[in-house]
């Protein structure tokens, strides 16, 4: 697969995007056992891990947008 996608990646460049994900050090072995990858990426985003607290925080305020859109569409 990652054969697929670097010569994807060169073939159609600034035609489309390819977004990985993962965990820091499992991404960096990625990169170190693929350095074509490296030299591809463009632009890399690091998140920060969410806490329990912040995850349901996130999940309530979906649930209670999703709700609004309901009763909205129901009345």
């Amino acid at each position: 697969a990652v054969e697929t996608i670097l010569k994807a990646m060169t073939d159609y460049q600034n035609k489309f995007c390819v977004i990985l994900a993962g965990y820091k050090k499992e991404m960096d072995e990625l990169f170190k056992l693929n350095p074509g990858f490296k030299s591809r990426i463009t632009n890399t985003f690091m998140f920060n891990n969410y806490s329990k607290e912040e995850l349901s925080q996130i999940g309530k305020k979906v649930l209670d947008k999703n709700s609004a859109i309901e009763k909205q569409f129901n009345n």
